[in-house]
C-alpha cells in the first residue's frame, strides 16, 4: 500500500483540484521562468500530475517539457462537465494516478495495465458506447479502491472513477455491472 505524507497529500489535492476544473485542452497563460509580466498562451495537452512526487505539473501544447501548476493560470472560468465528460475525465485521471505510481505497482498483472490502457483509449477517442463497453469489460481487473489504499492517489482515483461511473449509469439506460 502506498502512503503519502501530508505535504504530498496537499500537492496531490492541488493536482486533483486542477484536473476537476480544467480538462485537457484548457486555454492557459503560463511562464517557463520567473512569473513576471505577460506569460505565453497555450492549451493543456495532459491532465495535471504530481511529477517526481514533489511538483504538480501539466504539459502544454507547443511547450517543451512540463510546467509547474504554480506557473499556469487558466484563462477561462472552470467549466461544469456533463456526466459523460466527467466520466471520461475520471478515466484519464485514474490512469494518470496509476502511471505516476507504476514503479510501486510492479506486482500488478499485465492484464491490469491492458485493461487500463483500453479504457483510456475508449475515453480518448471512443464513443460513449465504446467507453461503456470497455468499462464493463475491464472494471473487475481494476479491483477495489481499498486494494491500493484509501487516501492514496490510486485508491482515490478508483473511488472517484466508480462514483463517476455510477453517475454516468444513472444518466443513461446502461445496467449496473454485476
Amino acid at each position: 500500500m502506498v502512503r503519502l505524507s501530508k505535504s504530498k497529500k496537499r500537492l496531490q489535492a492541488e493536482v486533483d483540484a486542477f484536473n476537476a476544473n480544467h480538462p485537457v485542452g484548457t486555454e492557459v497563460e503560463y511562464w517557463t521562468g520567473l512569473r513576471e509580466g505577460a506569460g505565453k498562451t497555450g492549451t493543456t495537452r495532459s491532465v495535471a500530475e504530481l511529477f517526481g512526487g514533489h511538483t504538480p505539473v501539466v504539459w502544454i501544447e507547443g511547450c517543451t517539457g512540463c510546467v509547474a501548476l504554480s506557473h499556469v493560470r487558466p484563462t477561462s472560468p472552470p467549466e461544469v462537465p456533463s456526466v459523460e465528460e466527467n466520466f471520461r475525465r475520471q478515466v484519464h485521471q485514474t490512469v494518470s494516478a496509476f502511471r505516476a505510481n507504476k514503479n510501486r505497482l510492479r506486482d500488478l498483472s499485465p492484464y491490469f495495465w491492458v485493461a487500463l490502457t483500453e479504457m483510456e483509449s475508449a475515453a480518448a477517442i471512443g464513443t460513449d458506447e465504446d467507453l461503456k463497453t470497455a468499462f464493463l469489460s475491464h472494471y473487475k481487473r481494476l479491483g477495489a479502491p481499498g486494494d491500493f489504499g484509501y487516501g492514496t492517489p490510486c485508491g482515490t482515483g478508483l473511488q472517484k472513477l466508480y462514483a463517476a461511473w455510477n453517475d454516468f449509469v444513472k444518466s443513461t439506460a446502461v445496467p449496473q455491472p454485476v
